[in-house]
């Protein structure tokens, strides 16, 4: 009974902080500046670490995330403008290329400088490469193929939560002004000036109509998921979300609702809030601090690779956000990026990378770590 007042209560939480968040950027200059997923992600971690979350909880944080970005994927599809993004594979794909071989050469060159901290290293490597151009379901997928221990599976996934968040703070703030005054704007970009004027404001059928179908598309595509894997397979749910929304976008009443974009960025900050909550600062003061090290090598170098990369290419700066966020930290906070810098026609190129990123990642993150144990 008390676990479930737990539930409750946590659940509520997630639910109405939006609308702080909300009133706080409507009525301050100060926290209209610092943007809504700054706050979501301050407010999470904060929560999450003074003791009010029981750590039994943290299966339920993992799922209501979950489940929250996956509703605020369809919501943020519904409105894009398919015939319009067709141009963009060429670019998107050159980008994914960029942020793969920046991942490969730092965490080969990390290899080198701590591969002999402790035994085995070439599979924490293998671990690393897969989680970052893929996600987490990479990282457990290694750790198994690998015969990794389960704690230092703990430890990474811990790490990588913290400088995670780390990386989507930098880019919240400073880093989506400064990589779009280096590299440009796409011209996708001017397609969300002109959607502006193009959807209306349904009121509260608009947003009713727009979450029901949102959670319908959800739950056909958990539940075929358990038809053919006999789980959750995450790769296919994006993918079924994904196809379904953009079918659903062609229809003009659904692609002219306007509500349906407030619908997702609600369920982004949802998300936002929930998945910093789970950040447990204090264990990463833990063991092996040159993990700590390795892995930032890895997330701020391979950053810096890949804004190279797309100045010598040029690629724009939102698209290359888009992509790395990708990378980094799996498709589910490609919305988050998207919704943060203004520009949800990308939702869909960095969908793409992130899925074919889970795709690849367990077989160059395999490959990888064979040819860093030769050396």
């Amino acid at each position: 009974m008390e676990i479930t007042v737990y539930y409750i209560v946590l659940a509520v939480f997630y639910l109405i902080i939006p609308f702080i968040i909300y009133f706080l950027i409507n009525k301050y200059d100060i926290f209209r500046k610092t943007g809504s997923i700054f706050l979501a992600y301050l407010i999470g971690i904060v929560a999450g670490n003074i003791g009010l979350i029981p750590t039994s909880l943290y299966n339920f944080q993992e799922t209501f995330s979950g489940i929250s970005v996956l509703l605020a994927i369809p919501l943020l599809l519904f409105t894009v403008k398919l015939r319009e993004l067709i141009h963009t594979t060429g670019p998107v794909l050159k980008c994914f290329l960029g942020g793969l071989v920046a991942v490969i050469i730092t965490v080969s060159s990390g290899y080198l400088i701590w591969g002999d901290m402790q035994p085995d290293m070439w599979k924490t490597s293998g671990m690393l490469v897969g989680v970052y151009t893929g996600g987490t379901p990479n990282l457990a997928s290694i750790q198994t193929a690998l015969d990794v221990a389960p704690e230092h599976f703990v430890l990474l996934n811990t790490y990588d939560m913290l400088l995670s968040s780390i990386y989507l703070l930098f880019l919240f703030t400073i880093g989506k002004r400064w990589f779009v005054k280096w590299l440009g704007k796409s011209e996708q970009a001017k397609l969300v000036d002109n959607e502006v004027g193009d959807q209306k404001q349904e009121g509260l059928a608009g947003y009713v109509g727009s979450i029901g179908t949102a959670l319908l598309i959800v739950a056909l595509s958990a539940g075929t998921s358990f038809l053919f894997y006999g789980k959750v397979n995450m790769l296919y749910v994006i993918l079924a979300i994904t196809t379904l929304s953009l079918l659903l976008s062609l229809i003009p009443r659904m692609n002219r609702n306007g509500s349906s974009t407030n619908a997702g960025m609600y369920f982004i900050l949802v998300f936002s809030v929930a998945v910093a909550s789970m950040a447990d600062v204090s264990r990463f003061q833990e063991v092996a601090p040159f993990l700590l090290r390795y892995l930032a090598w890895v997330v701020f170098g391979s950053l810096i690779l890949h804004l190279l990369w797309c100045r010598i290419f040029k690629l724009k700066g939102d698209l290359m956000m888009v992509t790395s966020v990708a990378l980094i930290c799996s498709p589910p906070f490609v919305p988050v990026i998207a919704g943060q810098i203004n520009n949800k026609n990308l939702i869909l190129g960095g969908l793409t990378v992130g899925l074919i990123g889970y795709a690849i990642g367990n077989y160059i993150g395999i490959i990888m770590a064979w040819l860093l144990k030769i050396l």
